[in-house]
């Protein structure tokens, strides 16, 4: 899965697009290597069980104000269609198990695990930066994105990019061990 700090003005939050273990570990050293101890929000994107193991291994490192995740049976669940402001311009959204953040003009566009393009709504489909977390989904010509970003396991690299869109948009390759940094200043922009 991916690993995702966000930061403005000395506030951080962190979204994680799967909620196993190796994510977790993943976030935690980023956090220790930013020297972050305050986190406002953690977004767990993931639906697996391990969420609970997850959190707890997180909040041993971190303080965070607001605990969020996708998984239905969780008591902090971000529901199905529902969003979340913070930052005073920034926004959290989700639709068909999708998470979309919206940093001024600026859209990132998570993609879940099995996701479909199909499934998303015209506007949706419209974004800065996607970021395809282990997976490819399922109609991603259907995208119109500027840049994406690709974070899998080495061992199924080989498989995964024969379903990439190459060509169309800058598409950056990393393992979960690497990290990928892209900046914006809110104006539909993204940088490395």
């Amino acid at each position: 899965g991916a690993v995702i700090l966000l930061g403005r003005a000395g506030r951080h939050a962190l979204v994680i697009t799967s909620d196993g273990r190796s994510a977790t570990l993943a976030a935690s050293k980023l956090l220790l290597r930013q020297g972050i101890d305050r986190l406002e929000f953690v977004l767990y994107t993931g639906e697996s069980a391990d969420l609970e193991t997850g959190r707890a291994m997180l909040e041993e490192r971190v303080l965070a104000d607001r605990w969020l995740t996708f998984a239905e049976d969780d008591e902090t669940a971000f529901s199905d269609g529902t969003a979340a402001d913070f930052w005073n311009d920034c926004r959290i959204e989700r639709y068909a198990g999708w998470a979309r953040l919206l940093i001024g003009e600026t859209r990132l566009l998570l993609c879940p695990a099995e996701g479909d393009v199909a499934l998303l709504p015209p506007d949706w489909r419209q974004t800065n930066a996607v970021i395809f977390a282990g997976s490819v989904p399922q109609h991603v010509t259907a995208l119109n994105a500027r840049r994406g970003v690709l974070v899998c396991r080495p061992e199924v690299l080989p498989v995964l990019t024969r379903s990439v869109p190459w060509g169309v948009y800058p598409i950056s390759l990393t393992t979960e061990v690497e990290t990928v940094r892209l900046m914006t200043r809110g104006r539909g922009d993204t940088q490395d």
